[in-house]
């Protein structure tokens, strides 16, 4: 294992400021050689995007450069990441955006209190809006099935057995 190399992930989702992380690098029993954060991320101007993602840091030398330089590779992760947590998708039932919220434990819930759908099982911010998103993409697939099911039922209930 080498020394942590620090790199520079983006800006602050925050802030704006410059978010930074050390690396680790070494090489596992297949000899092949991995990447992960020696800690969790850190905004220069101390903004919580500590458990911002600290999950999604693995990975093997088939992903990065022939250098075996893994910054562009964590670079593209934390900016996906970032552009998730903006573009989250509202809320699939009422349309309003969807909001964290605190349920007195130590982790935010994500989702509507409008409707009280909730994503809450993740431990990191990246990880909740990915589980909403799923929970999210889920109950719009639910609610066009049952749209399709009610426009049926109206059609049926339509007929007036002229066409029998």
């Amino acid at each position: 294992m080498t020394e942590p190399v620090e790199i520079l992930l983006g800006a602050c989702p925050f802030c704006r400021g410059d978010v930074t992380v050390g690396v680790d690098e070494y090489d596992s029993e297949t000899g092949m050689v991995y990447f992960s954060y020696d800690d969790r991320p850190r905004c220069e101007n101390g903004c919580p995007v500590g458990r911002f993602d600290y999950q999604r840091c693995c990975f093997d030398d088939i992903r990065v450069t022939v250098e075996k330089d893994a910054a562009p590779v964590f670079r593209e992760c934390w900016k996906k990441e970032v552009e998730a947590l903006r573009n989250r998708p509202a809320c699939p039932d009422c349309g309003k955006r969807a909001e964290f919220k605190s349920d007195g434990k130590d982790f935010p819930i994500l989702g509507c209190s409008h409707c009280r759908l909730w994503a809450g099982e993740a431990s990191t911010i990246a990880g909740l809006v990915d589980e909403w998103g799923k929970l999210a993409d889920e109950k719009r697939k639910e609610n066009e099935r049952k749209g399709r099911s009610a426009g049926l039922a109206d059609m049926l209930n339509e007929l007036d057995g002229s066409h029998s």
